[in-house]
Parts: structure tokens; sequence; C-alpha cells
């Protein structure tokens, strides 16, 4: 299984440079030219399909390869090498397109990203599981395993603490309080959100 995931991983390195051509959304603009004006036609292109190269689906996709490397390092330490290789890939190729090729996309303030690290962490469960099991197996002795399985703990303690230790969709009442306070004072300054050079303050002003 380890050869599959192994090659799965270097396939991937295609698919990151294949995403910088853009062909389906040049498939399309060539197809819409040739019946509307070059303007139309790239407004018609755009955008990509968001259910596969939406920023869900590139998460998707991208915490697919994370967990591939991470729960294969310890069975075969090559996978981790081509995981990294494939990241760095991406780093340039998603690098350029999100700031020079596609569409401005919404931010969906953290949703994809929080459910990619719950993704990750729940890996690392089946990460320590699948360890355990390989020692119980190659091992002629049960300690090794039961040693693994204070991973596993960890591991399920990590999750729950992730899920109800943090709460990112909204600020605490006495943290919005205080914001609401800030910005009152500030409204209520006569040079309010305006900036003026200390060398052209009064001395009252300094």
């Amino acid at each position: 299984s380890s050869q599959f995931f192994f090659s799965f991983v270097v396939l991937q390195w295609s698919v990151a440079c294949m995403e910088i051509l853009r062909m389906a959304v040049l498939g399309k603009f060539l197809l819409f030219r040739a019946m509307h004006t070059e303007k139309e036609a790239r407004d018609m292109a755009e955008p990509e399909d968001q259910e596969f190269y939406g920023t869900g689906g590139r998460f998707a996709r991208w915490s697919l390869n994370l967990v591939i490397g991470c729960i294969f390092c310890g069975v075969w330490p090559l996978v981790t090498l081509v995981t990294l290789v494939q990241f760095l890939l991406q780093r340039v190729a998603y690098g350029y397109l999100f700031a020079f090729a596609e569409t401005k996309k919404a931010d969906s303030g953290g949703e994809f990203w929080s459910e990619s690290l719950s993704q990750l962490l729940y890996s690392m469960v089946l990460f320590a599981v699948g360890m355990c099991g390989f020692l119980l197996h190659r091992s002629s002795s049960i300690i090794p395993a039961a040693v693994a399985f204070v991973g596993v703990v960890i591991a399920v303690i990590s999750v729950w603490q992730f899920q109800t230790g943090f709460r990112w969709r909204s600020l605490p009442i006495p943290e919005v309080v205080a914001i609401d306070r800030e910005s009152l004072s500030k409204a209520t300054q006569p040079d309010a959100g305006i900036y003026k050079h200390p060398a052209l303050r009064d001395d009252s002003e300094i």
C-alpha cells in the first residue's frame, strides 16, 4: 500500500503543474470567443469550476496529500520527501494562480482551514492506531504496541481539545465590548482617521 501512495503523491506533481495552464478556463474562453467578444468570453470563462478548483476542493486534496505523508512516514520515510516536494510545487503553482491569474475569492473566515486541521488530527488518530497494529504484528512482544497506544490516547485528546477548546467563529463578549469602546473613543477624537506627522503637531498633541 505504501508503494501505491508513494506513486500517487508523485503523480500529484503533474497535477500542480497542470493547474498553472488553466486548461478548463482556456477551453471555455476559446469556445465563447467564437460567439462573443473577447471581453465577454473572458467574463463567461471565469471563475473556474468551484466544485473542483474552489477553495474547499483544493483544501480537501491538500489535506489528503498531507495525511498520506504523515501516515506513511513511519512505514516508508521516502513518502515524506515526495510529499514535501509536492507542497513546494503547490506553493509555486498556487502562489502564482492566486496572485496573478485567478479571480479574487471571498474569504470564508477560516472555515476550510479549521476543517483541514480537524481532518489532520483525525488522521493522527488513524496513524497512531495503525502503528500500534504494525508493532503488534512485527514484534514478538506486546510491549511496543502498548507503548505506542499512549499515542492513540494523546491523539484523541488533541482532537477533543481542538473541537472544544477554541472559539474561532465568534469573539468572546468581553473582547467585543473592548473593541466597541476603542472604536467609540477613536471616533470621538477630533483628528480621528487623520495622520499628522509628529513634527507638525502642537506640544499639547504630543
